[in-house]
């Protein structure tokens, strides 16, 4: 790391310093020096130690988005609401011990500094993982966040249950229907869908090392009950997946920013006025994204196209559309 971004993520830290000792406040990339530097369209935080470390876009993966996303349902700060977040819970307070914890393990070890820091709030952070481990083990299957091998991006699975608490909040049917995740990664939701009555389940990653740990994920895992008929990964682009016919249920965990996203979600459109049929979005943790997606839905669908649930899992957002 070169002088210039240390002393940029310093500053950072810095930033949320202050907020947790009630001096300072959140205005997003507007008072975030890393966003001053490496906030440049069209290499939008190329280079940036935070994308670096998670491999997406703005703070997508870090527990700033989950900071963003409780101040959005607990406190009203949406986007149309312009005031800076600051510490008004407790929760606001352990996210942002969190973020700064985050933050100062990105630092190098000859920038680090000896100030005092809550030393739970990494365990907090990674308790999650941590079971999420223990599952691994238990079901003979490596699913757990990397960003080694020939992937350039770091991988953060959703945790276990995602999937089946999000089937339940609308009450989703799974007979008869393909289940598609785009971006699967080591295939953790593809596993989860096994226990469903799919028709087919189908992954799609970009990754050929992920893709190829999904693949051995799904044949060799063990303690489930495969109720699904199919399942296959592809290895390849998202925005050149073939559209499956019938009934379909779609996954996205922000898996891209919002220009390949519509590019995806237009070929989806597209396969479904042309061949009419129930299709269900599920995007989590999409909340930086959602109202671009929501007006791209509406307005390439001649209002068809509705939003059935809009909550948060896990402190993460979830939002379901109908294509009817």
């Amino acid at each position: 790391m070169d002088n210039d971004t240390a002393a940029a993520l310093l500053q950072t830290v810095n930033k949320w310093e202050n907020i947790l000792n009630n001096n300072g406040e959140d205005n997003l990339s507007l008072d975030c020096p890393l966003c001053h530097k490496f906030f440049d369209i069209p290499y939008c935080c190329q280079g940036c130690p935070v994308a670096l470390r998670t491999g997406q876009r703005g703070c997508s993966g870090t527990p700033h988005d989950e900071w963003i996303s409780h101040h959005e349902h607990e406190h009203g700060c949406g986007e149309d609401d312009c005031r800076p977040l600051t510490i008004e819970c407790a929760e606001c307070r352990r996210l942002a011990v969190t973020q700064l914890a985050f933050l100062r393990e990105l630092l190098p070890r000859r920038y680090r500094t000896t100030r005092r820091l809550n030393l739970l709030a990494p365990v907090v952070w990674w308790t999650k993982r941590g079971s999420n481990g223990v599952l691994d083990s238990l079901y003979g299957v490596d699913t757990g966040p990397d960003g080694f091998g020939d992937n350039p991006f770091a991988y953060d699975p959703a945790p276990w249950r995602t999937l089946k608490q999000v089937m339940r909040l609308a009450s989703l049917p799974a007979e008869g229907f393909t289940f598609v995740d785009i971006g699967c990664g080591k295939g953790r939701v593809l596993l989860s869908a096994l226990e469903f009555p799919f028709r087919q389940i189908i992954g799609i990653e970009l990754s050929s090392t992920l893709a190829k740990i999904a693949e051995k994920n799904l044949s060799t895992a063990r303690l489930f009950t495969r109720r699904a008929l199919s399942s296959e990964v592809i290895c390849g682009d998202a925005t050149e997946f073939v559209t499956p016919k019938g009934p379909l249920i779609v996954f996205f965990y922000n898996p891209f920013p919002l220009d390949t996203m519509q590019i995806v979600l237009g070929n989806i459109v597209r396969a479904y006025v042309e061949t009419p049929c129930l299709v269900y979005l599920i995007f989590y943790a999409c909340s930086s994204t959602i109202t671009g997606i929501s007006e791209f839905l509406v307005s390439n669908t001649d209002d068809h196209a509705r939003r059935l649930v809009s909550t948060t899992v896990g402190h993460r957002s979830v939002n379901i559309f109908e294509l009817p």
